[in-house]
């Protein structure tokens, strides 16, 4: 193993260890308010034919 990989491990492993990163990195409570519009309607298209590409491409418009 890798001897950051170790150092992390033990980190950790230690008590605390959530209290300590939600300190440093606290969780937002924010409503993502997302929306599907009528634009979509080729996703569950996409979706159900296993074409991927083109469903991430939708995705990412």
């Amino acid at each position: 193993m890798n001897k950051w990989t170790s150092k992390s491990f033990n980190i950790i492993k230690g008590k605390g260890y959530l209290d300590k990163l939600f300190k440093i990195y606290p969780a937002i409570d924010k409503p993502r308010n997302l929306k599907v519009n009528e634009e979509s309607k080729n996703l569950e298209k996409l979706y159900n034919k296993k074409k991927c590409e083109e469903l991430i491409r939708e995705l990412i418009r």
